[in-house]
């Protein structure tokens, strides 16, 4: 490869000094605001929005280390197709025959996909959709953040997601639930939960985290109070909680 000057110098950039672009990390159902330092083009190091109030600036290991996706040596360098590589004329001639194939309605195309909270990737999908009526587009993935919301659906009679003001709480309970990592707005939930932790002066309250799990999590090794238990047994924790907090029997046959 050679390496050559531009013939053109490209708008605002300059060698030697950084361009900053905002930008965002799409997750399953959020994203994380980020600000990219890039050289000449080249992303260099990913920081949080200090814009986005709720993160503070913040931003996660999975966000900072995103950055090396694009100098891994590993990753994909063509495209394959039951293992073999295809060219880029390759790859336009099969999906050119695709969109002959299935023109009209779809029927018979699928789509297998992640889910992600992209804007621009849901318009495409609203255009693909509108192209192929009957073909199916699939998201799949391995962790779900829907558990929490039937759970609303079952006790409000609402398609609602709960958000937890850990700031405010004084006695937390976690429930086989890494919400300092792992669930969905974890970045946001850690600030919040830092914030029930700081103490100034000596009289300043500071909250308890109790946690039940089975693994080994971030947020259990941030508990003041943990218990190793099995997730078979999660279910009958909760509802001897939740009786003692009501103060019934209501729960008592889950409880056993």
């Amino acid at each position: 490869k050679n390496i050559l000057p531009y013939g053109k110098s490209v708008e605002y950039t300059v060698p030697g000094l950084p361009l900053y672009f905002a930008t965002a990390m799409p997750l399953r159902k959020s994203a994380i605001p980020l600000l990219a330092e890039t050289h000449q083009g080249r992303p260099t190091k990913l920081e949080g929005n200090p814009s986005y109030r709720p993160h503070g600036g913040a931003s996660s290991l999975l966000a900072q280390a995103s950055v090396l996706d694009l100098y891994d040596p590993e990753r994909a360098t063509a495209h394959t197709k039951k293992g073999t590589p295809l060219s880029a004329a390759e790859v336009n001639d099969l999906l050119a025959n695709i969109n002959k194939t299935y023109a009209g309605n779809g029927e018979g195309l699928a789509f297998l996909a992640d889910e992600s909270a992209s804007p621009t990737r849901a318009r495409l999908v609203a255009s693909l959709k509108q192209k192929f009526p009957r073909a199916i587009w699939a998201e799949y993935e391995p962790v779900q953040d829907e558990p929490p919301v039937a759970a609303a659906q079952a006790a409000f009679g609402r398609n609602v997601k709960p958000v937890y003001r850990f700031a405010a709480a004084k006695r937390i309970l976690s429930l086989d639930a890494d919400f300092l990592h792992a669930e969905s707005g974890s970045l946001y939930y850690a600030r919040e939960f830092a914030k029930g932790r700081r103490v100034t002066k000596p009289t300043d309250p500071m909250n308890r985290l109790y946690v039940a799990e089975s693994g080994f999590s971030l947020t259990g090794s941030m508990a003041d109070h943990r218990l190793r238990l099995a997730s078979s047994h999660i279910t009958a924790l909760a509802a001897a909680v939740a009786g003692h907090v009501l103060g019934n029997n209501t729960f008592d046959s889950l409880a056993k």
